[in-house]
């Protein structure tokens, strides 16, 4: 019972880092295109 209880409390924290992870690599996306517009300016 313990062993389920473990998986699931870790695969709970995973898909919560995944979630995070995933959204600041979006923020970190959008920045770098955001600069990459700001150099390409003349």
């Amino acid at each position: 019972m313990q062993e389920a209880v473990a998986r699931h409390e870790k695969a709970k924290r995973e898909s919560r880092e995944r979630r995070v992870i995933a959204k600041h690599r979006a923020k970190l996306a959008r920045q770098a295109k955001a600069l990459i517009a700001e150099q390409a300016k003349p």
